[in-house]
C-alpha cells in the first residue's frame, strides 16, 4: 500500500505549512485588503498585558483574534505550482495579503488572489505561486471590524 506515496509530484512531499517558523518568536501580523482599505490592520503585542491585540482598536475579541492566528499558523497549501506554471497574479483581483514579522525582522508574506476560472484560490507564498481550497481561506479573510468586541 505504500506504492501511492510514488505517484506524487515533487511538491507532494514538501512541507504544506505557509507561515512555518516558529510562533514563539511571533512579533506581529500585518493584514491589508487592497480592494477594501478600511478592514486593515495590524496584530501586535500589547507589552503592558503581554498578549496579542490588534493596533488602534480598543475592544478585541481575543477570542476571535487568537483563532484567526491558530488560523493562520495551521495554513497549508493544497497545491504546489508545477515549474511550467507561470505566476501571472497582475491579471487576477487581489484579495488579501498577510506579512508576518518575527523577532529576528524576518518577513513571511502570503498574498492571495481571486480566480473564478479555478476551484482553488492562488496565491503567493514569498514568491512561490501556491494554490489553496477555498474553505481553508474563509477562516482568514477577516476584516478588522470583525475582531470588535460587541
Amino acid at each position: 500500500y505504500v506504492s501511492g506515496i510514488f505517484e506524487l509530484d515533487a511538491g507532494g512531499f514538501r512541507d504544506k505549512y505557509v507561515f512555518s517558523f516558529r510562533w514563539q518568536n511571533f512579533k506581529g501580523l500585518s493584514a491589508r485588503f487592497p480592494e477594501q482599505p478600511a478592514g486593515n490592520f495590524d496584530v501586535v503585542l500589547d507589552a503592558g498585558k503581554n498578549f496579542f491585540t490588534i493596533a488602534g482598536m480598543t475592544k478585541v475579541d481575543t477570542a476571535k483574534l487568537n483563532e484567526f492566528l491558530t488560523d493562520v499558523s495551521l495554513l497549508t497549501v493544497d497545491r504546489f505550482a508545477q515549474p511550467q506554471e507561470l505566476p501571472d497574479t497582475a491579471s487576477l483581483k487581489s484579495l488579501m495579503e498577510i506579512v508576518i514579522s518575527d523577532i529576528a525582522e524576518r518577513k513571511f508574506t502570503l498574498k492571495l488572489f481571486s480566480d473564478e476560472q479555478l476551484n482553488l484560490v492562488p496565491g503567493l507564498s514569498g514568491k512561490e505561486l501556491v494554490y489553496f481550497h477555498p474553505d481553508k481561506i474563509r477562516p482568514i479573510l477577516r476584516p478588522k471590524s470583525f475582531f470588535a468586541k460587541q
